[in-house]
Order: C-alpha cells, then structure tokens, then sequence
C-alpha cells in the first residue's frame, strides 16, 4: 500500500494536503498560520478591528468629557454674567425709583410750605 503526498496552496494562511493512496483521495485542511503558532488572517482582522472600535470609543469618550467641561465652564460663567447684568440693572432701576420718590417728596414739602 502506497501513500504519496502533494501540497497545493489554496491562499496565503490555508493549504491543502492530499493523500492519495488505494482506496481514493481524502482531503485534509491545515491553517498554515495555526502551524507554526502564528495568528491566522481572519484572527488578526478581527483582532485589529476590535482594537479600531476600542480606540475609536476612547477617543470619543475623551473628547466628550473635554467637551463636557468646556461647555459646563462656559455656561456657569454666561449664568453669573447674566446674574450680575440683572442684578446691576435692577439696583439702578431701584435706586432711579428711589431719587424719584425723594424728589416728589421736596415738591410736595416745597409745595405745602408755600400755600400755607
């Protein structure tokens, strides 16, 4: 009984090995890559995809804390600028009041003091 052997190669990570011997052809696949105890093709695609993701959700997850503080500390100082505006305006506008009702009080007391 007589066994030969051929190798033909099918892609660059798989080959076929071929025994031939009495009773017909038998067929076997090997992963090249698996061997010699190297990553195959697909397992270094996903691998690199899985770190495109991971990397692609670090860098979103910085740039949206950054994002995240920036427009927190923008907001806080419009808030105060807007607090002290209004709180300016509304002291003029009582102290205007103020004046007005000081200023119709002397009319009045100037008034008063002439008729009687």
């Amino acid at each position: 009984m007589s066994v030969t052997m051929e190798v033909s190669k099918l892609s660059h990570s798989e080959q076929t090995i071929r025994t031939h011997d009495s009773k017909g052809i038998t067929n076997r696949r090997h992963n090249e890559g698996h061997r010699h105890g190297l990553p195959s093709r697909v397992q270094r695609t996903v691998a690199l995809r899985a770190m495109l993701i991971l990397s692609l959700i670090a860098a979103t997850a910085i740039c949206s804390s950054l994002a995240y503080t920036q427009l927190q500390e923008t907001e806080r100082n419009v808030g105060l600028e807007t607090y002290r505006s209004i709180a300016l305006s509304a002291t003029r506008g009582a102290q205007a009041i103020t004046e007005r009702k000081f200023q119709g009080s002397e009319v009045m007391g100037t008034l008063v003091g002439q008729i009687l």
